[in-house]
């Protein structure tokens, strides 16, 4: 009799995700996190296929961590409708980002333009990781 034996691994995220909630405009806030925070966050533009969604990356070669700003509303309404309370998602791929976590989410609610900011669930990320970040850029 033949068996078959199924291996199931967790899947483990290499990034994490803001939610930051903001009534400034995203250029705004941009610039704030980038003199906040020593980035260089610049303007690119990502398709999902659908539309344009608006955002803005940097690259840190010296820590390895790649930063992605966006923005949720959209032309036809908001990247996650269920998080409609949510102006920007913060993408943060960084292998080590618990130990800078704290220090990192303290700078940001110093900045006047951050109204609320927090770390969204493992699970969510999951679900919105196809919709907002396989995506392709031009």
């Amino acid at each position: 009799m033949r068996t078959k034996h199924i291996l199931e691994t967790p899947y483990e995220l290499d990034y994490i995700v803001l939610g930051i909630n903001s009534h400034a405009k995203e250029y705004k806030l941009c610039w704030s996190v980038n003199k906040t925070l020593q980035l260089d966050l610049e303007k690119t533009d990502t398709n999902n296929n659908k539309e344009w969604i608006s955002s803005y990356t940097y690259n840190d070669s010296s820590s390895k961590t790649e930063y992605t700003l966006f923005v949720n509303q959209i032309r036809e309404g908001y990247l996650l409708p269920k998080r409609k309370n949510i102006n920007y998602f913060l993408k943060i791929k960084n292998p080590l980002w618990e130990q800078e976590k704290i220090e990192f989410i303290k700078k940001l609610k110093e900045i006047p333009e951050v109204l609320l900011i927090f770390e969204l669930d493992t699970k969510e990320t999951e679900n919105i990781e196809n919709k907002l970040f396989h995506d392709s850029k031009n």
